[in-house]
């Protein structure tokens, strides 16, 4: 079965994003009126603004499409209306050039926990352990070694330790950007959700000391402590149409 999937995988597929330069000057962000497709519904409407500098907290019921707006901006998902990054159509634009996501499960490799951290980035920028221990500070998980070696789906690691190695990708992924020029927003999905509350303090305090350096930092939160580090809360309602 898994061969068949293989044999009818087209590969124009994976090419579907440009992989033009990365937006440079400071993160801006529009998105305006969108609505995500799911199966044969479309959710509610989404607008939000948002430049370097700002956390927006999205918030709604559980089911009223706060993860799916996530996987509009990341391409896993069609919608309608237009979202704007750096004044380019975001469809003309490869996801990973501009959106540094962390989504509810962890996505963790066999491998050292450095090399999870540094997943995905340019070679140069993955060899520099001074960000990647950065990165893991910032996500609270600066008691982890950046060596520990990782099973499948990164064996080894508690639910909030994986959750974090997950954030500081994220960070990582917006670090590097930043040294190369480029700009990275941050996605974070319930990031606090295998976090004690002091853990989750400490993590709110590095994504307010990011957006301060110029970071601008979405995130989906139920914890009513995210409020404390926002500039801007978007309330997503539950209709949805066929």
């Amino acid at each position: 079965d898994v061969f068949a999937v293989l044999d009818a995988y087209d590969a124009s597929i994976g090419d579907s994003h440009p992989t033009g330069p990365s937006p440079s000057g400071p993160a801006e962000l529009t998105v305006t009126d969108v609505r995500v497709h799911r199966g044969d519904r479309v959710l509610a409407p989404v607008s939000l603004a948002a430049a370097a500098g700002d956390i927006v907290l999205i918030e709604g019921p559980s089911g009223s499409g706060k993860s799916s707006v996530f996987a509009a901006l990341r391409g896993a998902a069609g919608y309608d209306g237009t979202v704007v990054m750096q004044g380019s159509d975001a469809r003309a634009l490869s996801p990973a050039d501009w959106l540094a996501w962390a989504g509810q499960q962890p996505g963790l490799i066999a491998g050292t926990i450095a090399q999870n951290v540094a997943l995905g980035q340019p070679h140069d920028a993955a060899a520099s352990m001074d960000l990647i221990r950065r990165a893991l500070d910032l996500a609270c998980a600066d008691d982890l070694d950046p060596a520990t070696e990782l099973g499948v789906q990164g064996a080894g690691l508690s639910g909030g330790q994986a959750q974090r190695v997950a954030i500081a990708r994220a960070i990582h992924r917006f670090l590097s950007g930043r040294e190369r020029g480029a700009n990275t927003v941050i996605a974070l999905d319930e990031p606090t959700s295998a976090l004690d509350s002091e853990t989750e303090q400490r993590l709110w305090a590095s994504l307010r000391l990011l957006a301060d350096e110029g970071a601008l930092v979405l995130l989906i939160s139920h914890r009513r402590s995210a409020r404390e580090i926002a500039n801007h809360i978007v309330t997503i309602g539950s209709e949805a149409t066929a």
